[in-house]
């Protein structure tokens, strides 16, 4: 956490030189923890994710961070396994993905009482695949770039609200 609340205060940068999919930040059945006011920064080669929460995992914010990716691959923040009270609020997410929520073949992914508000995403978007959904508030987010908001097959869920999101230039889809 950056303590000015600036988070051009912290800044973690990586850069790779060959093909690498390693992760910046891994959380993995984790409880209570927040990610604020921090700048990720990766380029070159890198093509992993900045961010995954995976297994079971709860109480999670990540606020007011600046999440800069020069990949076109992988989501900046990806999240899989079961996640319950997650907020990702008023992030500069630009580059790569976007936010990815999703699963495998096997298994679903599972989100309960998710709050998205107020990000500003270039390129990604904000896409859902292969979860179950509960409580989820998509609110106030400016989305640009090839994706909008998406819900690809065989997600599921109640209680969804999209609400009040500005997306443009989009080549794919809105929503």
């Amino acid at each position: 956490r950056s303590e000015s609340g600036n988070p051009e205060d912290v800044i973690i940068y990586y850069d790779s030189y060959v093909p690498d999919y390693e992760l910046i930040f891994r959380f993995k059945g984790i409880e209570h923890f927040t990610l604020e006011n921090l700048t990720i920064s990766t380029s070159g080669d890198y093509y992993g994710s900045q961010i995954e929460i995976s297994g079971s995992s709860e109480n999670i914010n990540i606020l007011g961070n600046e999440l800069i990716s020069t990949s076109y691959s992988n989501p900046i923040i990806l999240i899989k396994g079961m996640t319950d009270n997650l907020l990702i609020r008023d992030n500069l997410i630009s580059g790569s993905g976007g936010i990815s929520f999703g699963g495998d073949y096997n298994n679903y992914a599972k989100l309960d009482n998710a709050w998205i508000s107020g990000n500003l995403i270039s390129e990604g978007g904000i896409g859902f695949d292969r979860i179950e959904a509960y409580n989820t508030h998509i609110i106030g987010n400016i989305i640009s770039g090839d994706k909008g908001i998406r819900f690809n097959g065989n997600s599921k869920g109640t209680d969804t609200w999209i609400i009040s999101n500005k997306i443009s230039g989009t080549i794919d889809f809105a929503v």
